[in-house]
């Protein structure tokens, strides 16, 4: 998701979009005492158990070189053929990291809170005290265009292992989808944090930075509890969404035709309407794999 707050009773929406975030805050400063305490809560929280290998998580603070204020812009080249990935080592070279500070919310985008060492790309989420929204995003170096997406994703929780127990608190979002600079083309799959409606898939279709549809569909609490499939087609004429197999979606309506680079994210809220209110802390989303069918 680039952009969009909304809620299944509201829907606002930025007045200048710029690619590929709209709101650019400046990292708050922490107290050293807190630094501290969350540097020990980001090692017992992200090292899950003894055996298991333990993810880099980048506990932010106030000194130190900052995150670039832009991102850097993925080429243009529109790949051919079919592909898939298990991001079960270090990601591949159709891959970027997000390094930046104007992430979308207000985030902080990092290659520190990126994870590829426990079999799924693990995107670190922490949220601090003092306001700060510290997230991970991974983006495709390259523009797709209509073909057969597909997603295997656990939305966010405060689990540090891919198949660990978590729960889920409020103030987060964890969207895999596809963003054309200026929501030219946009199709989200996006999973949001508050308590009414964390169970939930939100679906959206944008076209020329407009949302031509949208919908929620109820999954359940196994949404962050295990991973599921999203499966996500687009054709010239229509986009259906699926989870596990059964289509829950389609529409034909205003289909945007410009080709979109593959977004996977999960970056903290503070809005009642829209993640919830944020909750001081350390959680990961997990995305166990990914493919691509062109069509």
């Amino acid at each position: 998701m680039i952009g969009l707050v909304n809620s299944p009773t509201s829907m606002r929406f930025p007045g200048n979009l710029t690619y590929p975030r709209f709101c650019v805050t400046l990292m708050k400063s922490m107290n050293i005492l807190f630094v501290m305490c969350l540097a020990a809560m980001s090692a017992m929280a992200c090292g899950g158990n003894p055996t298991a290998p333990s993810p880099a998580v980048h506990v932010p603070s106030s000194t130190g070189t900052p995150a670039p204020t832009t991102p850097t812009v993925p080429t243009t080249i529109l790949p051919v053929g079919s592909w898939s990935e298990t991001f079960s080592g270090p990601l591949s070279s159709r891959w970027q990291i997000s390094d930046y500070a104007a992430g979308v919310g207000g985030n902080v985008f990092s290659p520190a809170r990126v994870d590829t060492s426990q079999g799924a790309l693990g995107l670190c989420l922490i949220q601090d005290r003092n306001g700060g929204n510290f997230g991970a995003e991974v983006q495709s170096t390259d523009r797709y265009s209509f073909g057969v997406y597909t997603w295997v994703m656990r939305a966010s929780s405060t689990s540090s292992t891919p198949t660990g127990a978590g729960t889920e608190p409020s103030g987060e979002t964890s969207g895999v989808f596809l963003y054309a600079p200026g929501s030219e083309t946009e199709l989200d799959f996006e999973q949001e944090g508050s308590n009414a409606f964390k169970e939930f898939m939100h679906f959206v279709t944008y076209k020329n930075g407009r949302v031509v549809d949208h919908d929620w569909v109820q999954v359940g609490p196994t949404i962050y509890q295990t991973f599921h499939t999203y499966q996500l087609t687009w054709l010239p004429t229509s986009v259906t969404y699926a989870i596990d197999g059964q289509v829950r979606k389609t529409w034909s309506k205003d289909i945007p035709q410009t080709p979109a680079f593959i977004f996977m994210n999960h970056w903290g809220t503070e809005n009642p309407t829209w993640g919830g209110e944020p909750t001081p802390g350390i959680r990961w989303m997990w995305v166990q794999s990914f493919s691509f069918e062109p069509r």
